[in-house]
């Protein structure tokens, strides 16, 4: 407040707002937007003046907007906004979430219905400002059922290619990586890889996408490829049972080999059988792997132990009886043979 002239004056205010002040030169903070008149009284000991000005209130203006979310969103959740701002003042916030939907608010939620990537947009206005920012949306299934599947089955041989394959009951934007437990590894929902040295190996494949993730693994026995070779055994009849008239085969009158009298022809179809006996080594990766039991006595007569070392590994399983070497064939894909196609096979016809 000024004056032209005048002694020993005192100011007194009213900021329009109910709110009143002293001095000449006074300040005050308005809470709200408006139009206001402060008046201002000027009086001393002979006279009484009051003057008058207008004063206009406006908003801050709003300066960084910044919106931001909760995802990547599992499908069926709820997405949770947030509008930030540096300043501004009577800030509203109008939102579209990028599906046609819309909604209000610093601090929203929202469900979309179907997954995909979305841009989100909010538009912060006030009585002088208005800014617009936006954040990316990623909803994704969830992944569930993985499994993990392998050609062929049984032990691998040594340098042969293993093809694998990885399958989810659900899930969407799925990607698959692999560690195949020798140091390689690979991508994709379906791969190869070739083992370069025998052993036993846990490959495990790791489902991914934005929501999660889930694993499966796969025990793989690598063994040399020798011990897989099979022979063809061709379609035809041989003599079977003890046959008396030849002086090699001893005691055929005997009693405990009175069952294989008299001999007989048998006729069977082609089949193939191993060329090699079933090695320790072969049938320790069995039992590793949880599909055979070990062996009734691990010594043989002579070598003690005898199973389950590295200097005997490709020696013969022993000690081991009909359903062991049954559940060791089941284990690798195939069958004992019968007593028919065991003897057909010995005779060599």
């Amino acid at each position: 407040a000024t004056i032209l002239g005048g002694s020993n004056v005192a100011y007194t205010w009213s900021f329009g707002d109910g709110a009143t002040g002293t001095g000449a030169n006074p300040t005050r903070t308005y809470a709200a937007v408006g139009s206001y008149t402060a008046v201002v009284t000027a009086s001393n000991g002979v006279s009484q003046v009051t003057a008058g000005t207008l004063v206009t209130v406006i908003d801050r203006a709003i300066t960084e907007l910044r919106a931001a979310n909760s995802g990547p969103t599992r499908l069926g959740s709820a997405t949770a906004f947030t509008a930030t701002i540096l300043d501004g003042s009577s800030v509203t916030y109008a939102w579209e979430f990028g599906d046609g939907s819309t909604g209000s608010g610093a601090t929203p939620s929202y469900t979309y219905a179907s997954i995909g990537v979305y841009t989100a947009t909010v538009t912060a206005s006030n009585g002088v400002s208005q800014v617009v920012a936006s954040t990316v949306v990623t909803v994704d299934r969830a992944i569930s059922g993985l499994q993990l599947a392998r050609s062929g089955q049984g032990p691998v041989a040594l340098g042969s290619v293993v093809a694998f394959t990885a399958t989810t009951t659900a899930g969407s934007n799925v990607g698959y990586s692999w560690n195949f437990g020798d140091g390689g590894t690979g991508s994709g929902a379906s791969v190869t890889h070739r083992y370069a040295v025998t052993g036993t190996y846990t490959v495990i494949v790791t489902a991914t996408n934005s929501v999660g993730s889930s694993s499966a693994q796969h025990i793989v026995t690598v063994v040399d490829g020798w011990t897989l070779e099979e022979i063809l055994i061709p379609a035809g009849s041989f003599q079977m049972g003890c046959d008396s008239s030849n002086s090699a085969e001893y005691g055929c009158n005997a009693s405990y080999q009175a069952n294989e009298l008299p001999t007989h022809t048998v006729t069977l179809d082609a089949y193939t059988i191993d060329k090699y006996e079933v090695t320790n080594a072969r049938y320790q990766a069995c039992v590793n792997a949880g599909g055979c039991t070990a062996p009734g006595d691990v010594n043989s007569v002579a070598r003690s132990p005898y199973y389950g070392t590295s200097t005997y590994a490709n020696y013969p399983v022993i000690n081991v009886d009909w359903h062991q070497a049954s559940a060791f064939c089941a284990w690798t894909g195939k069958r004992l043979p019968t007593e028919a196609e065991w003897e057909k096979a010995a005779r060599g016809t």
